[in-house]
């Protein structure tokens, strides 16, 4: 969640290609000692809007 909407509500592209649509947040980030990562599972190649889209969704996650 972020405020009162849920990260599939303020990116419904992105959720509507997610094949895991209940996870959390702590299922998505792969935090090791020298960085963080993503694990995502698609259901299709994400297109340049998504992509952009996914950059913004993690910049909100790591809030």
């Amino acid at each position: 969640w972020c405020g009162n909407n849920s990260f599939g509500e303020l990116f419904p592209n992105l959720f509507a290609k997610e094949l895991r649509q209940n996870s959390l947040r702590a299922n998505r980030m792969i935090n090791n000692r020298e960085r963080l990562s993503w694990r995502w599972e698609w259901r299709d190649a994400l297109s340049q809007s998504e992509e952009q889209e996914l950059i913004e969704l993690k910049e909100l996650m790591l809030v």
